[in-house]
Order: structure tokens, then C-alpha cells, then sequence
């Protein structure tokens, strides 16, 4: 049974070595490789191993995560939804959430309008403010980081 084991935690390392994952993910993960005879024995094995050696943490895979996707310009709705779906508890998600600077957004969303300036350019004056609402509200921005972009922009 410790061969087996170690079989599966050396698959999991393999898994690891792309990127960070979460507890979720790499609990799936195993349920597709472990028969299932042996299905809940190895994967609490595996995940205690891991979590022995500080190889998942789903708080530092958050913070990762949500400065990553700041860098692709999406906002704090659209993260915490996509954190939600790779398993991140709620609280997690809202303490990591917390510790972004309202700066960092604003930043992210006004370098985003700024790539895509040349589209809201060729909206007529009196929709360009509707045209970057749309926009961010789309990519999860939330009111109050729209309103000081369109500030800053329009004005």
C-alpha cells in the first residue's frame, strides 16, 4: 500500500510542477487516477502528505490567483466566481480579496480602458461612459472602481 501511495503522490508532484492548485482540484484529480477500491484511503493519504510539506495552500494559491488575474484586467466578482469554482472557501476568498489595494483595481481597470480605447473612440461622445460601464461591469469590475475610471477618463 506505501508503494501505491507514493506511486500516486509522485503523480500528483508531476501535477503540481505546471502550476499552483487547490486542495479541490487535486482531489479530482486523483479520483480519476486512483481505482476506486482504494479511492478515500489514498487521496486523504496524498493530501495529508502534501499539506505535510506545505505543497497546497489554498490562502497562498489565492493570493497568487487573484494577483495573476489583475494582470488580465478582471475584477474582483469575476475572481471571487472563479475561485468559487476551483473549490477556494468563501472566507478564503473574501480575507485574500480584502488585502487587494482599491488602487490596484482601479489601475487594472483603467489599463484595460486604455487598451481598448481605440473601440470606446469610435462610440459617440454621449455613449463613451455607458460603453466603459459596460465594458468593466463585464469583467467584474464593481461600481464604485467604474465611476473613478470614467472620472479620470472622461474628464
Amino acid at each position: 500500500m506505501v508503494s501505491e501511495i507514493d506511486k500516486y503522490i509522485k503523480l500528483v508532484l508531476h501535477f503540481l510542477s505546471y502550476r499552483s492548485r487547490t486542495e479541490k482540484e487535486i482531489a479530482t484529480y486523483l479520483h480519476r487516477k486512483v481505482p476506486l477500491a482504494q479511492e478515500e484511503t489514498i487521496v486523504r493519504e496524498v493530501l495529508n502528505y502534501l499539506q505535510q510539506f506545505n505543497l497546497i495552500n489554498d490562502t497562498k494559491f489565492c493570493h497568487e490567483f487573484i494577483s495573476s488575474r489583475l494582470n488580465k484586467h478582471k475584477g474582483p466578482k469575476i475572481i471571487k466566481l472563479e475561485l468559487r469554482t476551483k473549490g477556494i472557501d468563501q472566507l478564503i476568498i473574501d480575507q485574500c480579496l480584502s488585502t487587494v489595494p482599491t488602487s490596484a483595481l482601479y489601475q487594472s481597470a483603467k489599463d484595460f480602458i486604455l487598451k481598448k480605447s481605440s473601440l470606446i473612440k469610435k462610440t459617440p461622445n454621449r455613449f463613451q461612459s455607458m460603453k466603459i460601464v459596460k465594458i468593466l461591469y463585464s469583467r467584474g469590475f464593481d461600481r464604485q472602481t467604474i465611476n473613478a475610471v470614467i472620472d479620470d477618463l472622461l474628464s
